[in-house]
């Protein structure tokens, strides 16, 4: 009686098809409430291995584009662009300041 109910199962699990796979991403917006996202049976595996390839891969490319010249161009034009305008923004503080020092 086992082995006939196991067999029955067994032939109904085979014409179903497989229950999803799910996975749980980092929600950036609610830390709190991660991200649930359904995969076909038997992707979860793929999407995990694609997870940590793309992890090795940003672990040696990041670095190199923050060491580039043209990064190091860009950033540097920021940084003069940003002294500029506090120079600026304290010029005009002190003839503010020194204005109402004459007027008193």
């Amino acid at each position: 009686m086992q082995d006939a109910v196991k067999a029955m199962l067994a032939a109904e699990a085979a014409a179903k098809a497989g229950p999803s796979d799910w996975v749980y991403v980092h929600n950036f917006a609610d830390p709190d409430k991660p991200i649930a996202i359904e995969l076909p049976a038997g992707r979860a595996r793929d999407f995990h291995s694609a997870m940590h390839k793309l992890i090795d891969d940003l672990k040696s490319a990041l670095p190199a584009v923050f060491q580039s010249e043209d990064y190091q161009t860009r950033q540097a034009a920021i940084e003069e662009s940003f002294r500029k305008r506090q120079g600026e923004a304290f010029s005009a503080l002190r003839d503010k300041a020194a204005a109402r020092t004459l007027r008193c």
